[in-house]
């Protein structure tokens, strides 16, 4: 549970669960370069359920004071409010960003309709010229 968070008081190295030190029965923390390398020379090994235990009783009593809590509660707070403040600016970025893509969306359409009306209006004289031409053609045969 508390594996890469205690240190050994020695060296400054992770304590891991590591067996020895005595019946093999029960899962030890013990310094990790005593164990692994035998560059400490902490050779102490200390029951992993007993030492968990009394981390979890020496936690439970160091935070759940109310003065801690009403620290704790406060800083969730404090941040809560700064996020939205951000949040609420990000809002107003993004609706205006959005206003202005309706307005070039609209603008682009309005540019298309007016093309579509050129082409309409280019493809019907071209229609009535070539068919004139066509009966004009026609009559001098």
């Amino acid at each position: 549970m508390f594996s890469g968070l205690l240190k050994c008081g020695e060296c400054g190295a992770n304590l891991i669960v590591g067996t020895g030190g005595g019946t093999h029965k029960h899962k030890k923390y013990v310094c990790a370069n005593y164990f692994n390398r035998g560059t400490c020379g902490n050779d102490l090994y200390i029951r992993r359920d007993v030492l968990e235990e009394r981390l979890l009783k020496r936690l439970q009593s160091e935070l759940l004071r109310p003065e801690v809590i009403d620290y704790a509660v406060g800083e969730v707070g404090r941040q809560l409010r700064s996020h939205r403040l951000s949040l609420s600016g990000d809002l107003s970025k993004l609706r205006l960003r959005k206003e202005q893509l309706d307005r070039e969306t609209t603008s682009t359409t309005i540019s298309r309709l007016r093309c579509r009306k050129t082409l309409t209006r280019m493809s019907y004289t071209a229609v009535v010229a070539s068919r004139s031409w066509t009966k004009h053609e026609m009559s001098s045969c």
